[in-house]
Formats: structure tokens, sequence, C-alpha cells
């Protein structure tokens, strides 16, 4: 059922391409229900009769593979040939060189014999109303098999219908059918260095680039205002999937953060859009900006985050206890080669573990060159958590339930 399932599909699909989806399904459910009468008028009919006339039990013909057996042994000398008839492709070319062997064996000719391999059931049925068996000649045997080699052509444009019905298939249950990119994705694909021709895009990259619009479309909707792409989180990286942006009318161009999640058959959007646009981003600013300076001369680092959600009730003096964020240092190596950073992530750990945090906080730490550190800003600094771009990376995060945790 599959098969012909996918045979429906694929012939429905050229069809499709020529925009007449109805004549297709037509045209296929036919062509199914033809084959379906076939193999049945072939097994209770022709084949008994067939080998009744060459002397053979009959009842051999209604058991599976043992019918198969005896017609090539007694057309082909061996009925171990039966077995090709199960091979892949090459069965189909058997199969049409056995019909035409069995036609011209009968006294019919090319014409007779191309038909017969088209619709067996149709026409081996006239051909065991004949009284006897005759030889065929040898010019009409090899005539058979170049007029079964085409028959067998045809039967392999079946078989691509069928795997192309289930490419299809398998397109559209992992949300890959043809797809158009907006201008936006392609001045996004242009940014990242990426191709802007789909058909050059990976399945991965174009599954992205269709994220990161449908996630940017619902901020523009839950809004009413335009937003501008920043970066993107896939899952597939096994975190969890998060876009970056910020609004058109931000002066400041603050980022944001959506994050999507599936929840059975309900997708979940969490954004901080709203958080970013209160004095709850500037007053984290300044209290964790205000720690950072006291390791750094000012010039010498910079400092980005994201607060991906806030407590409603939050106040100013428990502020860090009241948010989730991600933080990123970037600092000078050129002036601090040095630096002692296990006992700085020490200290800055644990003057966040005392403001308690309800949620994770995490900081990563970047060292990059002096010229790196001057172009870095707001909206371009995750194209420089690279390995490729800095020289050194640490990381630790802090919470309630775990406390201060240093990734070595």
């Amino acid at each position: 059922m599959l098969i012909i399932n996918n045979f429906i599909n694929g012939i429905w699909n050229v069809f499709e391409k020529l925009g007449t989806d109805y004549v297709g399904m037509c045209v296929s459910v036919l062509y199914v229900a033809v084959l379906v009468v076939s193999v049945l008028v072939l097994h209770f009919w022709c084949v008994p009769q067939l080998l009744s006339k060459m002397g053979k039990n009959s009842k051999r013909s209604y058991i599976p593979f043992l019918n198969a057996w005896e017609i090539c042994k007694e057309f082909w000398g061996k009925g171990w040939y039966a077995i090709l008839l199960f091979v892949p492709i090459v069965g189909f070319f058997f199969y049409a060189k056995t019909i035409y062997k069995i036609a011209y064996t009968f006294g019919k000719n090319s014409a007779f014999a191309f038909k017969c391999s088209i619709l067996p059931a149709y026409y081996l049925t006239i051909l065991v109303k004949k009284d006897e068996i005759e030889d065929a000649e040898a010019e009409n045997i090899k005539k058979g098999y170049v007029a079964g080699g085409v028959v067998g052509i045809i039967n392999v444009c079946c078989i691509l219908c069928v795997v192309f019905g289930m490419i299809d298939i398998n397109n559209k249950e992992n949300g890959m059918e043809e797809y158009k990119l907006t201008d936006r994705q392609k001045a996004i694909l242009t940014v990242e260095g990426l191709p802007t021709d789909i058909d050059k895009l990976s399945d991965g990259q174009i599954s992205a680039i269709s994220s990161i619009e449908t996630m940017l479309e619902y901020l523009e909707n839950k809004y009413g205002v335009g937003f501008v792409y920043v970066d993107y989180v896939s899952p597939l990286s096994g975190e969890e999937e998060e876009l970056m942006a910020f609004r058109v009318d931000d002066p400041e161009k603050k980022v944001v953060s959506v994050t999507r999640k599936y929840e059975g058959d309900e997708i979940v959007y969490e954004d901080n859009a709203e958080i970013a646009s209160k004095d709850v981003d500037e007053c984290y600013r300044k209290m964790m900006d205000s720690y950072i300076s006291k390791y750094f001369e000012n010039g010498k680092y910079k400092f980005f985050y994201t607060l991906k959600d806030v407590d409603d009730n939050w106040t100013e003096k428990e502020l860090i206890s009241s948010v989730r964020s991600s933080n990123e240092v970037f600092i000078d190596v050129d002036s601090y080669p040095d630096f002692d950073t296990m006992k700085f992530m020490k200290e800055f750990g644990s003057w966040i573990e005392k403001q308690k945090p309800k949620h994770v906080i995490g900081v990563s730490i970047f060292f990059v060159k002096s010229d790196d550190l001057k172009t870095v800003n707001e909206q371009n600094y995750s194209d420089y958590i690279f390995d490729s771009v800095y020289k050194a990376r640490h990381d630790f995060r802090v919470n309630n339930s775990e406390g201060l945790v240093i990734f070595e």
C-alpha cells in the first residue's frame, strides 16, 4: 500500500507541476485500480490456465512464488530465475522479457507482446485460449529482448514516480516544501555571508532562516512595530531556540530576545521586548557595570547583556535576584595579558550569588585584540564569540539551586 500511495503521489506531482492536480489524481487512481484488477486476474485465471497448457499442475499457480518458479523453469530453463522478479529495477526488466518470451512462444508478434507487457491480465487471457504452444522463431525472440528492454524502461519510470512520491511526502512531513525567500531574509543571509539562492542553501540553513522570519513576525505582530535581526540560536545546537533583535524605533538599539518552545501541539513564544523598554534595563546595566569596572580601566573592556526574563515585582534593590540573563564581557587582551581570570570569576560569581538569584545568570568572558574591542558593539557582538576571533574564553553561571558553577 505504501508503494501504491507513493506511486499516486509521484504521478500527482508531475501533473501538479503542469497545473492539473485533478487530472493527476484521476490518472493515478485509475492506474492503481487497473493494476489491482490485473493482479487478481493474473493470479486466479491467467497463470493457472498457462501452467495447465504447459502440462503443469494448475493448483501450483495459486501458491505465491511457486507459480513464478514454474513459469521461469519452463521459459528460461531455470526456476530459480524467479528470484530476479523480486530484485529492484532488475525485476521490472526481467518481468518484461519473461512476458515477451511467453507471447512469442504462443506465436504472437512484437506489437501483441508489447501490449501484453502493459496489460498482461487482458492479453494473457487471449493467449491461454490457444490450443497449442508453438515454438517462436529465434529472430522474434531477439526482438522480444529489445522490446522487453523498452518496457523495462517504462517500468523504471514508474519506479521513479514512486521515488519522487516518497521524496515529496518526506519533504512535506518535514516542512521543506518549496520556499521563497523574502527581501529581509536575503538581506540577513547576505550579512551572514550565505548565498541568497535557496537552491544553494542546506536544509538546516533554510529551516533557520524560516524560523528567523517567523520569530521576527511574531514580535512585529505583537508590538505593531518593525524589528531588526541581530542573532539567532538554533535548537539544533542543543540550546534553547532564541532570536535577538531590536526595535526599528529604538534610538539606543537595545537588543531584545524571543524564545520559541513546543509544548505538545502548541507553540509557545516568550519575549522580553517590554522589559527592555522599562527602567529595569538601565538599572541592570548600571549595577553589573559598576562591579565589572572595578577590575578594568575604561575603554579596556565592553559589557553587553540580554535580559531574558524579569519578575513582575522586581525592585532596584533585589533586581539581580529577579532576572534571568546572559552577559558577555569583552576584555582587551593586550592590556591584560596576565589577568587572573579564575579569581575574577570567583569574586564576580560570589557577588552575584550574594544577591540570591532565583533564575540563571550566565556570564561569558572573551579576551580579544585591541582592534576587535574597538569595533565590537551592541549589534554585532555575537560575531565575536567564535574561537576564530577571541583569544580566550571563560564561562560561569549562578543560580539559587546550584550556586556558582565555573566551566573549565
